[in-house]
């Protein structure tokens, strides 16, 4: 038997060929720069919360802004400026994920991201300042960890027999 070096072996009886293999490893990569998003702001708002100043919360958010590549040190969006755009970039990263999900991954993990991607809105809106955004951010990672442990189920779709010749 020989096979497409282009091709992974998943299981014993399917095969991940290299467009698959490139959906599953971008489907990692933005569910890890969703988590790290909601990682850094949790670590933004845990910073500020006890400082009282608003400036501070606004600095501090305008430096992750920069630093995730939504924002420019000279911008003057503000703190709700500044939490708008990372809910388009959260957002982003979890329609991406979803769109790769349904190349190779499983049913219950395609729901999973579904059911983050409704929620998501609902629980960012709530965020008006560090104590919201720290309890929103918990609330998604917490959920990420959810949808993290449905990956590591290892439940990837495969197509039989391709890239395999007898």
């Amino acid at each position: 038997m020989t096979t497409d070096p282009r091709s992974l072996k998943n299981g014993t009886h399917g095969w991940l060929t290299d467009s698959r293999v490139y959906n599953l490893v971008w489907l990692g990569r933005w569910l890890e720069r969703f988590d790290s998003v909601s990682r850094m702001l949790g670590a933004v708002s845990g910073s500020t919360q006890g400082a009282g100043e608003p400036a501070a919360f606004e600095q501090a958010l305008q430096s992750a802004a920069f630093a995730w590549g939504v924002g420019s040190p000279e911008s003057d969006a503000g703190a709700q400026g500044h939490l708008a755009q990372f809910s388009e970039l959260m957002l982003a990263c979890l329609r991406n994920a979803r769109d790769d999900a349904t190349q190779v991954g499983s049913l219950e993990l395609i729901r999973a991201l579904n059911a983050l991607l409704e929620e998501f809105g609902g629980v960012w809106d709530s965020v008006d300042g560090p104590g919201s955004l720290a309890s929103a951010t918990r609330y998604l990672t917490m959920r990420m960890d959810e949808v993290t442990a449905v990956c590591e189920q290892g439940s990837f779709r495969a197509q039989p027999g391709v890239g395999a010749t007898v």
